[in-house]
């Protein structure tokens, strides 16, 4: 299986600390966050890694190399990161995606345990979002899911929190089926100007044919994009997910 990792992005909302700076190597205690992503991923198996880079690249491709713990590493180029969204980054990868790869997506600004991979994986449905409980961020996404645990509907705005189940965690398994879908919508939409999709709003569009099961989890996760965020990160959620570790006799660095 391979790992989407969207890391182009400018990190505006960090202000003057991503001013000239990539989020996604920002420091969390010796490790950047796009490390700690590819030790998760690597630790459940994933085969290969494509990281979708864009706003100072080369910094990002400098920093990690070609591969991680014998695991390679490819980038992808988006040259629209200051223009377009989420989905046209995810696009960008589908030159390193044949139409038999299963994959991971996560987005590469999230500082989050081991075990959130797991759990998608030993679930056997075909596609699933891991959904966490209300974590604080600025301005989540809540999920709603129907009886059968699949996933209806994405929304924002504190007067949803009474009738959802959690946040996206931003991180999906996805089929090849479901992968291949995505990149043809993404480019239907590109050719008639659509340049503003988020690949959240995408797979949400997509379930309506292709179910996607929400796997609810309390798992230690953050998004950080906000610099609350960074600080929580390193602060309180790295201690946390190396305590867990270390108590099941695992190591995190």
């Amino acid at each position: 299986m391979k790992a989407i990792l969207p890391a182009a992005g400018m990190g505006s909302r960090l202000g003057s600390i991503t001013k000239d700076f990539p989020k996604f190597i920002l420091d969390v205690h010796g490790r950047s966050l796009l490390e700690r992503s590819l030790d998760n991923l690597e630790r459940n198996g994933v085969e290969e890694a494509i990281i979708v880079v864009g706003f100072q690249k080369q910094k990002i491709m400098d920093e990690l190399g070609d591969s991680f713990k014998g695991m390679p590493i490819r980038y992808a180029i988006n040259d629209f990161y200051d223009s377009a969204s989420t989905a046209i980054s995810f696009y960008q990868s589908r030159k390193f995606i044949n139409l038999k790869d299963d994959i991971f997506l996560a987005y590469a600004d999230l500082l989050y345990e081991p075990d959130a991979i797991r759990f998608l994986l030993e679930d056997k449905s075909e596609n699933n979002m891991l959904v966490v409980p209300f974590s604080g961020v600025k301005n989540p996404a809540y999920v709603k899911m129907d009886e059968n645990d699949l996933l209806e509907n994405l929304v924002k705005g504190e007067k949803y929190k009474p009738s959802v189940c959690g946040e996206t965690a931003d991180i999906y398994k996805l089929s090849a089926r479901f992968v291949q879908g995505l990149y043809k919508m993404i480019e239907e939409e590109w050719d008639y100007g659509i340049k503003d999709r988020f690949i959240e709003r995408a797979i949400l569009d997509l379930s309506k044919t292709i179910p996607v099961k929400c796997i609810k989890r309390d798992v230690l996760w953050i998004g950080i994009n906000t610099e609350d965020a960074l600080n929580r990160a390193r602060n309180e959620i790295y201690h946390q997910i190396k305590e867990k570790l270390n108590s099941d006799g695992q190591e995190y660095w």
